[in-house]
């Protein structure tokens, strides 16, 4: 299976192979803020921690909610950056599906 190259040409790869409500292979997640910082969140979920990159407009939305121990539910994008020698898995953290709709329009109209 080939992999999708990072943003912005991951919206190419989206448009045919994943559906629009919640497609990827990890599109919510619910949990527990275990660290935060000015861009990420470390989420851990039943033990296992995840790092979620957010972005800057949405991270101010938090409007000071976010402390170590808080519950936290995201919306996520989900793909991978691509290196000549490997694939990272990335996840990009939203409020709601608007702003991750508008996120993915976003990244379509970067490709062109």
């Amino acid at each position: 299976m080939e992999l999708p190259p990072a943003i912005p040409c991951v919206a190419r790869w989206n448009r045919g192979q994943r559906k629009k409500e919640g497609g990827g292979v990890i599109s919510r997640i619910r949990g527990i803020v275990d660290q935060f910082s000015e861009n990420t969140l470390i989420v851990n979920v039943g033990g296992v921690s995840y790092e979620v990159y957010i972005p800057t407009a949405v991270m101010k939305s938090f409007d000071g909610k976010l402390a170590k121990d808080a519950p936290v539910a995201l919306v996520t994008y989900h793909y991978y950056q691509t290196d000549p020698s490997k694939s990272i898995p990335i996840l990009i953290g939203f409020s709601n599906n608007i702003e991750k709709e508008f996120f993915e329009k976003c990244s379509e109209k970067e490709l062109y």
